[in-house]
Order: C-alpha cells, then sequence, then structure tokens
C-alpha cells in the first residue's frame, strides 16, 4: 500500500462530511448505541431497485437466505435524521434481515445522487489523499462526481459480537458491489472512501472473509507527516467496540511501524478486547518494545466512540 501524508485541514475537511453521519444508527433504534456503522455507496447508474434481487445475489454469494422487505416506518425515520424534504420522494428504506435474533439493517436506496456540495467535498478530500492511504486514480474521481443514485446501509441490531455484525457487513457490501454498478463505498467510521478498483484484491473470488479482510474493508490507516516525525494512526476501529490506533515513527520507519499497527489492530479485533494501557509488548516480533498509553481528546481530530491508544517505542 502506498502511503500518502495529509493536513490537518484534510481532517477538518474530513469532519465536515460526516457532521450528519455520525452516530445515525442510535437513532434508528430507541436504545443507546455505543458504535455506529454506517456506509454510503454511489452507484453509476440509476436503475429500479429490486429488493428479491439483491436477497437472491446473497444467497448464490454467501449460501445465506435473507429477507429484503420494504419497512415504511424506518424508512420514514431514515429520512427525518439524513434528508431534506426535497430528496424524501426518492428514497425508499429497506430492512436486510438475518431474522430477528441476527443480522439485521436498514438500506436505503435513493434514485438520485448525493448532493452536489456532499458530492464536491468527497471529491477534494479524496483528490488529497481519503482514499484509505491510496491516490484516487482520475477515472475514480469521475466516477464519483458523476454518481446518478446511492444505497446507504445503517446495521441496526444483531449479534453481541462486533465481528459477527461487521462480517455480515462485509457481505452485503460485497453483494452490493457485485450486483450493482457501484461505485465505491464511504465508510462514516472509517472516515475513508474506498473505489471499487480499490476494493481487497482477490475480495470477490472468497467464500470466506478473514479478519484480515475485515480489517482492510473498514479501517482506514491516515499519515499525517512532520518536520521529524510521521504519525499513523486508524480510523473505524469502533465498529469493533475497540479504540483506534496511533504510532509516530521516524519517516524510515514507515513501512515496518504501519505492519505493527496493522497486526495490533488485528490482534485486538481478533481479542475483541483493546491493548492494555501501560501494558509493554514486542508487537512486531523483531525485539523493539511498544507502550501502550492513552490519547487524550482532539476536537480537531476526533477518533472514533471509544477514543484511541497510542503504541510508543521503547
Amino acid at each position: 500500500m502506498k502511503l500518502i501524508g495529509i493536513t490537518i485541514g484534510i481532517i477538518i475537511a474530513v469532519a465536515v462530511i460526516f457532521f450528519i453521519s455520525r452516530h445515525r444508527s442510535a437513532s434508528i433504534e430507541s436504545r443507546n448505541y455505543n458504535y455506529y456503522v454506517n456506509l454510503c455507496v454511489p452507484l453509476s447508474e440509476s436503475k429500479p431497485f429490486n429488493p428479491e434481487d439483491l436477497a437472491r445475489a446473497f444467497k448464490e454469494m454467501w449460501g445465506i437466505a435473507v429477507i429484503c422487505a420494504d419497512d415504511n416506518e424506518l424508512g420514514r425515520k431514515f429520512r427525518r435524521t439524513r434528508c431534506n424534504e426535497s430528496l424524501e420522494a426518492n428514497l425508499k428504506g429497506y430492512v436486510i434481515s438475518e431474522g430477528v435474533d441476527k443480522n439485521n439493517l436498514l438500506l436505503a436506496w435513493n434514485s438520485k445522487p448525493l448532493s452536489k456540495e456532499r458530492t464536491e467535498v468527497l471529491v477534494q478530500a479524496s483528490d488529497r489523499g481519503f482514499t484509505n492511504g491510496q491516490i484516487i486514480s482520475v477515472p475514480g474521481i469521475s466516477s464519483l462526481r458523476n454518481h446518478k443514485a446511492y444505497f446507504d446501509l445503517d446495521y441496526i441490531r444483531g449479534p453481541d459480537d462486533p465481528k459477527e455484525r461487521m462480517l455480515f457487513t462485509a457481505k452485503l457490501l460485497l453483494t452490493l458491489s457485485k450486483r450493482y454498478p457501484v461505485c465505491g463505498y464511504v465508510d462514516s467510521s472509517a472516515q475513508s472512501y474506498t473505489p471499487l478498483p480499490s476494493y481487497p484484491s482477490g475480495i470477490f473470488d472468497k467464500r470466506e472473509i478473514t479478519l484480515t479482510d475485515l480489517f482492510r474493508l473498514f479501517v482506514n490507516v491516515q499519515t499525517i507527516s512532520g518536520t521529524t516525525d510521521t504519525e499513523i494512526h486508524t480510523h473505524g476501529m469502533d465498529q469493533f467496540w475497540l479504540p483506534d490506533l496511533q504510532i509516530i515513527c521516524p519517516e524510515e520507519e514507515l513501512s515496518r511501524d504501519f505492519d505493527v499497527l496493522r497486526n495490533a489492530a488485528i490482534y485486538m479485533i481478533h481479542k475483541g478486547r483493546p491493548l492494555e494501557v501501560g501494558g509493554t509488548g514486542e508487537l512486531a516480533g523483531d525485539g523493539r518494545l511498544f507502550k501502550i498509553a492513552a490519547i487524550k481528546p482532539d476536537d480537531q481530530h476526533p477518533f472514533g466512540f471509544y477514543g484511541a491508544i497510542s503504541l510508543r517505542r521503547q
């Protein structure tokens, strides 16, 4: 992966993009949420959406039977929290359900594109690195700017294990991306836009999704280049009910410490718990010791619901 530096200005721009996105799941159910999962999936064409086609495609790809049904009540709640009145007529709400006690998501389909203002902010941010550490291509920018419709996904209820929730979300995202003319997807928690050509290599050929795949799909690694050191950190870990991770390292250690950051994040996802603040570990397997420390909240660069922890070399 090619890492590129971003500025504080871009981070603030990202916050602007998602000021209407944060904690949307919490507005759908009456109980309080301590995390949220929201994806926006722009489409290059605006064709009629048939919920039965989606259910059939999901069964073909994953061997799992789901129901995709109209839900006017949830649709109305979605419209009140998402859209202005001029957009309501174009938006329809559906519930994707694996069962009452299993995975349930709200899928909103809008036959019109995102507003020009929101689209342009996404385009500008993507052009400057808002693409999970990758440079977006000219065709990728064109595809995003000229999209014709979009899906919006909100996780509303499901199993107690966040890995199961994100696994199902991944399967739904990949089903939509294979079945429909998808440009890419915006992950609100991860603060990233991923164009279709930048999906993990070989992901559509898989029948089993690994934890590494989930990390690559839903966790964004950003870099901020300083005068002497470089900061690398994650966004999106709160989708797994975990804090984000940060490492500050010399430029020449960037590639190696990126691997440390990734491996530590996947380890936490696997264990279902954060690294213990105050603890020390050999996270790289090369003799280097890292101490785990808390990070103070920063309104100029907010992390997820669970904040962030720092990996500091000893």
